[in-house]
């Protein structure tokens, strides 16, 4: 990060940077975190936990194709969650 920019940081990182020790480093710098992982048992339960109306739909600018549907995709839902 350049020393003349100001606003708040975000990491944003595939599953390879899923783990404790990247996201607790990031989060004591005092970045935002934005972390895509893979979907296990544990994940799973986790969103299936998260309130109905803690989801907010959101719409991609570019679709997205979807292999197991065969269709393309263009809106999603997205929660935040504590770490």
């Amino acid at each position: 990060r350049s020393s003349d920019t100001s606003g708040p940081v975000l990491l944003r990182a595939d599953s390879a940077f899923y783990g404790h020790r990247a996201i607790t480093t990031a989060l004591r710098a005092g970045a935002q975190v934005s972390v895509t992982v893979r979907q296990d048992s544990h994940v799973r339960a986790a969103i299936s936990e998260i309130p109905a109306d803690a989801w907010t739909p959101i719409e991609y600018t570019d679709a997205v194709f979807d292999e197991d549907s065969g269709q393309w995709v263009s809106r999603a839902e997205v929660a935040e969650v504590p770490f």
